[in-house]
């Protein structure tokens, strides 16, 4: 087996171990077995050099060759202009899979009717791609943000004895409130949540609603959403002595007692599994939104000094939560 990774110019072609490959934009790299005539095949389109990316890139490959070894992985890196970077479709391999939300798109306009797994994007990003674009059969999406149960989950574990769970939900996390409530439920919580629109004032609609809970549970909405209440969760939460349980490892780190999370490892792990079930048809291909199989915790020991919570060390914390992952209803 070969690794090929090739800078390229306009014009300039390469000979490695006997293989020709012209190469006009971008960084492509070929894994492949030049002696094997029956390999499957596999495009992966790269947003951009971004560590996050390559990290996923990284786990995706190395995930997928240890599922199916006989695959080839074809990784084109994508550029600044949209003009070249759409000139490098049609792509002859039997599945495209894309990381970030650049190749998505790119993936999504060129429609090639094959087998696209996108990895790396938000549910708002899925949503309004699939409204531009609907009925797209062959098409599956892992997205970044938890499956709202499982930050719900971690709440009840983090705050045993809290009762009234409070949430504030936008224009995507609104479509979750009846699972929400249903995952409360199972927990024992008591859910109070309040949906926001751009003209609330995120300070006067969470006051109250914080003031008068246990814990603030956090749920992924659009970028702007997201922005306009992070800020104000943490710091009425933290005023209010209520932990806020977040969905990144920034939320977290500026303020939140824990947060759950994908990592750009658990994106990639999940997305070579996928790829690796569609390549060998193990199992059917399931289209559409995919929350992330795997997960990644992260916890604030000087939060959970000042709010006087007993917080358990990073080993126990995925003892505790694999656990009652298992056990939930």
């Amino acid at each position: 087996m070969e690794l090929l990774a090739i800078k390229s110019r306009e014009g300039l072609v390469k000979r490695i171990g006997g293989c020709h490959r012209y190469l006009r934009w971008g960084l492509i790299v070929f894994i492949l077995s030049c002696g094997s005539a029956q390999a499957n095949t596999v495009r992966l389109l790269v947003s951009g050099e971004q560590n996050y990316y390559r990290e996923t890139q990284q786990h995706f490959s190395s995930t997928l060759l240890a599922l199916s070894p006989d695959t080839r992985i074809a990784v084109t890196v994508l550029g600044d202009s949209a003009e070249q970077n759409a000139l490098l479709a049609p792509w002859p391999e039997d599945i495209i899979v894309t990381i970030g939300t650049p190749a998505t798109e790119l993936a999504y306009q060129n429609r090639s009717g094959k087998k696209t797994i996108n990895l790396f994007i938000t549910s708002d990003v899925w949503q309004r791609l699939e409204g531009e674009t609907p009925d797209q059969k062959n098409v599956a999406s892992v997205v970044l943000d938890q499956a709202p149960d499982r930050i719900m989950l971690l709440a009840r574990i983090l705050a045993p004895n809290a009762r009234k769970a409070v949430t504030v939900t936008g224009p995507i996390s609104s479509a979750n409130i009846a699972a929400l409530e249903q995952s409360a439920a199972n927990l024992n919580f008591t859910l109070a949540a309040k949906t926001l629109s751009e003209h609330d004032n995120p300070v006067a609609a969470m006051s109250p609603l914080i003031k008068n809970s246990d814990v603030f549970v956090a749920l992924p909405d659009s970028a702007v959403f997201n922005r306009a209440t992070a800020k104000w969760a943490l710091y009425l939460g933290f005023r209010s002595k209520i932990p806020v349980i977040g969905f990144s490892k920034a939320y977290t780190d500026a303020g939140a007692l824990a947060s759950i999370y994908a990592s750009p490892s658990d994106i990639g792990r999940h997305g070579a599994e996928l790829t690796a079930d569609a390549l060998l048809e193990t199992k059917a291909f399931s289209a559409g939104l995919h929350h992330p199989r795997y997960y990644t915790l992260h916890s604030n020991p000087s939060v959970a000094k000042a709010l006087n919570i007993s917080l358990p060390n990073e080993s126990a914390l995925y003892k505790m939560y694999e656990d009652a992952l298992v056990k939930r209803p």
